[in-house]
């Protein structure tokens, strides 16, 4: 569940397994008689969110795709999985450190940068 608003019973969801991505946890219960549209756009922190977009939420945030860019984003995201799962067994085999496998180290070096002592 993703809201922009607070929910309660965390405890309950955490045992459930059920995923919750709200702004606050208030104990007081929420009033259930308020209308509501079904298959219309909300704004959500200020994020436009239309019927059949696509909402993709882990630990680390909350993705809004417009349903007309779904097949480009899954395109470039699965693209970039397959690069990270590689230069993750090339640190496993201990080929280099995601410094130097990414190319960072040359980044730095063609900008002039230098690391201060301790």
């Amino acid at each position: 569940m993703i809201t922009d608003g607070a929910v309660r019973n965390t405890m309950l969801m955490k045992e459930l397994n059920f995923p919750v991505f709200s702004q606050a946890v208030n104990v007081v219960g929420t009033t259930k008689a308020f209308p509501g549209k079904i298959n219309h756009p909300v704004v959500m922190c200020g994020v436009t969110v239309h019927p059949g977009d696509l909402v993709v939420a882990d630990n680390d945030d909350v993705v809004v795709v417009p349903r007309e860019k779904a097949q480009e984003v899954y395109d470039i995201t699965l693209a970039r999985e397959l690069k990270e799962e590689k230069l993750l067994k090339r640190i496993q085999n201990h080929e280099g450190t995601t410094y130097d496998l990414s190319g960072f180290n040359k980044i730095v070096e063609s900008l002039n940068l230098t690391e201060e002592p301790d």
